[in-house]
């Protein structure tokens, strides 16, 4: 019997022949590599399905359904997955090599945490810059309560958490029936149980697309 991974990377698709090539290789590009991702193709009408299949690696497990939207495709990839920890990446989104090393570093100093995310740098078709936060830094990390340090940027962001999957049976999954910001909600639901173990070191980007 195989062994579980110690993360599950959970990316949705729809439409990102663009980019799905770059996000994927920076998650298999990781120096941490107890993982699996799983790909769900959110009924893409472009090439994504081919780029997707182009890379060859035994720990993704890719998926097709037809388009229903960002929130259902990510509910079926946490029912999917089999790892301890869940991460979700955009498919335009980009890790830095060492974010699963780093989150497993905090998870192993702070046991008791259930809920880990980075700072990020958002990328658009001009320049590049870190992401400003309502709170100074002081430390490597903080722990945060979320509405206290979102009041600027939110502290939560898709392609930068880590949550243990036991959170997801006390916060319920992200809620089908919003169709934008229901990344936010499930947020909301974390924060008002959950603090948050903020990490300052920039380990995800998020690509302004605005094809």
């Amino acid at each position: 019997m195989n062994k579980m991974p110690f993360f599950s990377v959970i990316i949705p698709v729809y439409n990102k022949e663009k980019f799905i090539e770059k996000t994927l290789q920076s998650v298999l590009n990781q120096t941490f590599s107890d993982f699996e991702v799983i790909v769900i193709n959110d009924g893409s009408t472009d090439e994504s399905e081919n780029k997707i299949l182009d890379i060859k690696d035994d720990r993704i497990n890719y998926f097709t359904k037809k388009n229903e939207g960002v929130a259902i495709a990510r509910n079926f990839g946490i029912l999917k997955a089999t790892g301890s920890f869940i991460c979700f990446l955009d498919a335009d989104d980009y890790w830095y090599p060492n974010f699963l090393s780093v989150m497993k570093s905090y998870i192993e100093k702070l046991p008791t945490q259930k809920v880990f995310a980075s700072a990020i740098e958002i990328e658009t078709k001009k320049n590049k810059f870190p992401a400003q936060y309502s709170f100074p830094k002081s430390n490597d990390y903080k722990i945060v309560n979320f509405f206290d340090a979102s009041q600027y940027e939110s502290v939560l962001w898709t392609s930068s958490v880590v949550i243990e999957k036991t959170v997801f049976e006390k916060t319920g999954i992200f809620d089908e029936k919003i169709k934008i910001s229901e990344d936010t909600d499930l947020w909301i639901r974390i924060g008002l149980i959950y603090e948050v173990v903020f990490i300052w070191e920039i380990l995800a980007r998020y690509i302004y697309d605005n094809q």
